[in-house]
């Protein structure tokens, strides 16, 4: 269980670097 919360943490915080990313000059 605590491994699926993590898993999906860590899939949430890389999608928003990558849709961040791009932004930073």
């Amino acid at each position: 269980m605590y491994k699926l919360v993590f898993l999906m943490h860590t899939s949430l915080c890389s999608s928003f670097v990558f849709m961040y990313l791009p932004k930073i000059p």
